[in-house]
């Protein structure tokens, strides 16, 4: 979760809002980080959770978001990214399904 919000922070315009939202339906609870970049295209998104291919901030080297869905993964959870637009940004949704 930090990394996510730490992600959302870097590529905001300074004194921008992040959304967080969280809620829950029968198959799962949720989180969502939504930034105010330019938001990221469906080529770019396919590359986020590969090892050191996706950082395009000078002092990142590509691991964050990989690491972060691993541990999703490994409490049977997932990350969803919805790509958004100038101004609306990206959505990071943080799922955690039930048994």
């Amino acid at each position: 979760m930090g990394n996510v919000i730490k992600n959302a922070s870097e590529h905001s315009p300074a004194g921008s809002i992040i959304n967080i939202q969280a809620g829950a339906n029968p198959i799962c609870k949720w989180i969502a980080v939504q930034d105010k970049g330019i938001g990221l295209e469906k080529s770019q998104i396919k590359k986020l959770f590969n090892r050191f291919e996706a950082s395009s901030n000078l002092k990142g080297h590509g691991i964050g978001l990989p690491l972060a869905l691993t541990i999703m993964r490994s409490q049977a959870g997932d990350i969803i990214v919805e790509g958004g637009g100038k101004g609306v940004g990206a959505t990071f949704t943080l799922k955690f399904y039930k048994d």
